[in-house]
């Protein structure tokens, strides 16, 4: 327990890492101490950018528990940043037949079918999402679901919807903003568009970067084709 603690209390993510594997190393019988110190080594090194390593512990752990969410629900994210979509839907449709209720499993597989190309499911996904969680606790999913209706044509209703995000959120949501934006200057609104865009960079610099949007934040292709219209008319408030 000593150890346990120590692991969630240190100040930095690779001495967090080192305390795990001294778990694992220290009690190799306890199989129950293993698979927790396995799981969240996964996700130290997750945090770090060693996305093969965190697969290997995240695989390890859930060969020891199958029946558990998490290590498939922190698996899926990493296939996510390693582009192997197929991979993370299945885990994510795992976490969803241990727990149909789990808000994050809907928005990750939602996450995952945008990028595949599948929008009205990522659709599906995104709402059941927020039945579950409601946008107050889960904005984000919010924000993916009008990506995935602006993908199906449907721009009336993600204006009025991302307007009402930002009179909720104001300049907590930068990522509401940045779509928002995209989309009013779609419509011609380009002076308002200029306005939106440039708070949301205000708060938060990455959404200037064309290819952090690509391939961090994933905005789906129509959106993503207008800020690279939108970037060639500024070099300045976009990046390639």
């Amino acid at each position: 327990d000593e150890l346990f603690q120590r692991a969630f209390n240190v100040a930095t993510v690779e001495e967090e890492e080192a305390i795990w594997t001294q778990i694992i190393e220290t009690y190799p019988d306890v199989d129950e101490a293993v698979c927790r110190a396995v799981s969240n080594r996964g996700n130290a090194r997750a945090r770090q950018g060693k996305l093969q390593q965190a697969v290997a512990d995240y695989s390890r752990a859930i060969e020891m528990a199958p029946g558990e969410a998490d290590p498939y629900l922190n698996r899926g994210a990493v296939f996510e940043a390693l582009g192997r979509y197929e991979e993370a839907l299945a885990d994510y449709t795992r976490v969803l037949s241990v727990d149909d209720k789990d808000p994050a499993g809907w928005n990750n597989r939602g996450n995952v079918l945008l990028a595949l190309g599948r929008y009205a499911d990522a659709r599906d996904s995104f709402k059941t999402a927020l039945g579950i969680s409601g946008p107050q606790t889960f904005a984000f999913a919010a924000v993916n679901l009008n990506l995935a209706e602006f993908e199906l044509g449907n721009d009336e209703a993600v204006v009025k919807d991302l307007r009402a995000l930002l009179a909720r959120y104001a300049e907590a949501f930068p990522d509401a903003r940045a779509a928002y934006a995209m989309v009013l200057w779609d419509r011609g609104d380009r002076v308002q568009a200029e306005e939106e865009w440039d708070r949301a960079i205000a708060s938060d610099s990455r959404y200037r970067s064309l290819d952090w949007i690509t391939n961090f934040r994933r905005w789906p292709p129509r959106l993503r084709g207008i800020l690279k219209r939108y970037s060639e008319t500024t070099s300045v408030k976009v990046r390639q």
